[in-house]
């Protein structure tokens, strides 16, 4: 059977750049001048009682998607959450409202991204905002083939964080993610994250403990070769006596007894 390339891009656009001077996703007034501004500022403000209010006259509005990036306002809250570990706030309060409420967490943007594949991108504490989008009552409504293919696209972005933090992984492998996933149009699998990542607790993970595949190659776009899975943990370099050493040799000697 031939082997998978898999093509890693090194640089991802950022998701909220504006143009002519108009609003970032990351700025709530993208939601000024559309019918849910009240429900956004409510949200902004951290006024819960006031969002329930709202949402109590107006539940239409809790799957709104503005019109210049298609977020919804649960999207928002979530993105914005991303960034709390650096300043930006945390918005799980305001999330959790909004999915109790009725939010649906699957809804895509304009670039097919959705909540809960944002969750899975908040920099820390990602697990609480991930487990609200699977305890949604919109993902018991989904087909199992959908809800596969969303949670495993959420197990991509957990994949690629650098960080030796499994939890959230370990929670949509749980819920259904496919530790297998390819994705043709980012060319990624959770493997080829976690190791491009150097994340080893998470590579050792998938290959050792979950037999994932790691019969492909990787292809770097800085020159174009092609480097297979075994190949790239050979290359790695850690210390001799280090954690991420001993993973590697975990990791390498289980590939090489079942290659």
């Amino acid at each position: 059977m031939s082997k998978l390339t898999i093509v890693l891009f090194l640089i991802s656009p950022f998701f909220a750049c504006s143009d002519g001077g108009d609003f970032h996703a990351d700025d709530i007034e993208v939601f000024k001048n559309t019918p849910v501004w009240s429900l956004a500022k409510a949200i902004h403000n951290g006024d819960n009682d006031e969002m329930n209010n709202l949402i109590n006259n107006y539940p239409e509005w809790l799957n709104y998607k503005e019109p210049k990036f298609g977020i919804t306002l649960l999207f928002w809250t979530i993105y914005n959450s991303s960034f709390h570990s650096i300043g930006r706030g945390d918005y799980y309060e305001q999330a959790k409202v909004l999915v109790l409420n009725g939010a649906n967490p699957y809804v895509t943007d304009n670039t097919g991204k959705t909540s809960i594949s944002e969750a899975a991108n908040v920099h820390s504490e990602s697990m609480k905002f991930i487990q609200l989008c699977i305890d949604s009552k919109h993902t018991n409504e989904l087909s199992g083939s959908l809800k596969r293919k969303l949670l495993s696209e959420a197990l991509i972005v957990s994949s690629g964080k650098n960080q030796e933090e499994i939890e959230s992984v370990l929670l949509l492998v749980k819920a259904g993610a496919d530790i297998n996933y390819f994705n043709s149009d980012s060319t990624k699998t959770p493997v080829s994250e976690s190791l491009i990542h150097d994340n080893m607790t998470l590579a050792k993970y998938f290959i050792v403990d979950k037999g994932a595949n790691f019969d492909y190659n990787i292809k770097y776009m800085v020159d174009r070769s092609d480097w297979s899975v075994l190949k790239i943990i050979k290359e790695l370099d850690y210390p001799k006596n280090s954690k991420k050493n001993k993973l590697k040799q975990d990791i390498f000697d289980f590939i090489d007894k079942n290659n």
